[in-house]
């Protein structure tokens, strides 16, 4: 514990230049290449164990999209009282960071791991920026390793805690840029997909990159916010740009962010080289509260249109018992949980309208973000700290504690006394 703690006070007295340097001495850059065929068995391991792990996370390549905003959910937690959290995604045709790849792959063919030359392709990059209070070097040091998460708490306030998802990111991306610039936290380093020529290890050895060496139009749209900002992939097997395209145009759902308290606004622009240059708003704005209810209003704004769908959110927290606790590994810590069921409040004519999946075929289970479980069975949405699989697509198995418990003594309750809540708001 000692040893922990000294190992804090040393990276917390920091620059962040200096933390990514120390992270990647430990990461055996600039060793000689005999020295790294002493760790050869190591290294393959740790790159077979985080490709695998980035391809499996999920069954769709697309659904890093609600992973990142998760993680810009979680991150905005850490804003004021009061202080609405903005999100700007853009998809842009031409890569910022492209040059500046290029050069980077011309430099490194002479090192221990050159990169394929193939890497020098524009495919386009994409963009997500958003107001935070910055990263810190435990965040830092979170993205670039494998299992590793700054949200394990036992509050359950936390999206995100197996500390992987940030990883499925290189499904799409060759290259990941991390930008925060906040006054407070000036960290700006870039992660590979390929192995790191200097080291020959994948995704967690990070590049730090002075300010100035940013390229003008990306260091334009920061203006004291943190970017996240992926160079697409484009191969055989996938045309990232055109994924990522036709998820952020056409099947990002309002309700993705109908249980999140974070972000309040979300701006889409995306480009396209042969479709319409899509532009939209997503807004959640909370319209009415009780005691345990708030009334949400989901807005789509489009093309000059702006179109909207009413929910009833109501809540209902209880203790976890100690029993549940000590049979739940990752949930020791857990004290109280709360539950949310959601009714639409709109006319069944008005169920169906633009910008929106109708009603039936939105998916019903919820951990702040939408799953693929099956449905429900009750004619609302319903929100907890369910257990989920490592892809956050399914409940776990083995759950069946936790989950139950969940079902049994919190959505039950909760859904009965929303319908409670509905007759008097009629």
């Amino acid at each position: 514990m000692a040893r922990r703690q000294l190992e804090r006070t040393y990276r917390e007295g920091m620059a962040p230049e200096q933390h990514i340097d120390a992270m990647r001495v430990k990461r055996k850059v600039g060793e000689p290449l005999e020295k790294l065929k002493e760790f050869s068995e190591i290294i393959k391991m740790l790159n077979e164990g985080s490709t695998g792990l980035a391809e499996r996370i999920y069954s769709e390549n697309d659904h890093c999209v609600e992973e990142l905003i998760q993680n810009v959910r979680d991150a905005q937690l850490s804003l004021s009282d009061g202080e609405l959290g903005d999100l700007d995604i853009r998809l842009l045709k031409s890569d910022p960071f492209n040059a500046m790849n290029v050069k980077l792959i011309a430099s490194e063919q002479k090192c221990a791991f050159p990169p394929d030359k193939s890497l020098k392709q524009d495919n386009g990059c994409l963009i997500l920026c958003y107001n935070e209070r910055g990263f810190r070097w435990q965040d830092v040091e979170s993205i670039c390793f494998i299992g590793e998460s700054t949200k394990r708490e036992g509050s359950g306030k936390f999206v995100g805690e197996k500390g992987q998802g940030f990883k499925a990111v290189f499904n799409i991306a060759n290259f990941a840029y991390v930008l925060s610039d906040q006054p407070s936290s000036q960290y700006f380093f870039r992660l590979r997909e390929h192995k790191h020529p200097l080291c020959g290890v994948k995704y967690i050895v990070p590049d730090y990159l002075p300010r100035a060496s940013l390229p003008e139009e990306v260091t334009t749209i920061m203006k004291g916010r943190t970017c996240l900002c992926l160079s697409m992939k484009k191969d055989d097997r996938i045309d990232a740009y055109d994924i990522i395209h036709k998820k952020i145009a056409e099947k990002l759902q309002p309700e993705c962010f109908l249980f999140l308290d974070k972000p309040d606004k979300i701006k889409i622009t995306a480009e396209h080289k042969t479709k319409r240059r899509v532009e939209k708003v997503l807004m959640r704005t909370v319209t009415q509260h009780g005691e345990n209810y708030q009334v949400i209003q989901l807005s789509v704004a489009e093309g000059g249109s702006t179109h909207s769908r009413r929910y009833l959110l109501v809540e209902q927290e209880k203790q976890v018992p100690q029993e549940i606790r000590d049979a739940t590994e990752t949930r020791k810590s857990a004290e109280r949980r709360a539950v949310w069921v959601a009714f639409n409040l709109d006319d069944n004519d008005k169920q169906n309208v633009a910008g929106f999946l109708p009603i039936a075929r939105l998916p019903s289970l919820f951990t702040y973000l939408p799953t693929a479980q099956e449905r429900t069975g009750l004619p609302a949405l319903v929100n907890a700290d369910w257990r989920l699989a490592s892809n956050r697509e399914t409940l776990e198995s083995g759950s069946g504690a936790w989950n139950a418990w969940l079902r049994d003594e919190l959505v039950i309750p909760t859904y009965v006394e929303a319908l409670g809540v509905v007759s008097s708001l009629a």
